[in-house]
C-alpha cells in the first residue's frame, strides 16, 4: 500500500501569502528566515513579535533556539528552505514560501504545517530547488 504525508495547510495561488499569514493571528513569536519587508509588515500588523535571520545555516538553530519562536516562517529559495528544515525537529509551526525571486506579493504557494509532523520537508524541498 501506498501512503502521502501532506501538510496541514497547502496554499497555492499568486498572492496567496498573505491569506495565508493570516493563519498566524494569535502567535506570539515568529522567527523570520530571509529578508521579507512585506511579511515583516504583516507580522507586524498580526502584532506578532518577530526576527530576522539572513545569516549562515550553522548559526540558524542557535538563533532560532535563543528567541523560542511559535512558528518559522522561510521565504526564498533553496538556503532558506534548507534552514528551515534544520528547525523541523522544534515543535513549532512551519511556513515555507519556496520562491526563487524576492517579489512575495508572486509567492505561489505556502506550505504551513506543525514542524514535527512534517517529514517530507526535506525531501521535497531538495528536489524543487535541485
Amino acid at each position: 500500500m501506498s501512503c502521502i504525508s501532506l501538510p496541514e495547510k497547502i496554499y497555492f495561488k499568486q498572492g496567496c501569502l498573505s491569506i495565508a499569514l493570516d493563519e498566524l493571528k494569535g502567535t506570539k513569536r515568529a522567527f523570520l528566515i530571509g529578508n521579507s519587508e512585506f511579511v515583516e509588515s504583516k507580522l507586524n500588523e498580526l502584532d506578532i513579535q518577530h526576527i530576522t535571520y539572513s545569516g549562515i545555516p550553522e548559526k540558524c538553530m542557535e538563533e532560532a533556539d535563543l528567541f523560542e519562536p511559535d512558528v518559522v516562517i522561510a521565504i526564498g529559495g533553496k538556503a532558506e528552505m534548507q534552514m528551515l528544515a534544520l528547525l523541523k525537529d522544534k515543535g513549532v509551526y512551519l511556513v515555507a514560501v519556496p520562491t526563487e525571486n524576492d517579489i512575495e506579493m508572486c509567492a505561489d504557494m505556502v506550505i504551513i504545517d506543525r514542524s514535527d509532523k512534517l517529514p517530507l520537508l526535506e525531501l521535497a524541498f531538495e528536489e524543487m530547488f535541485a
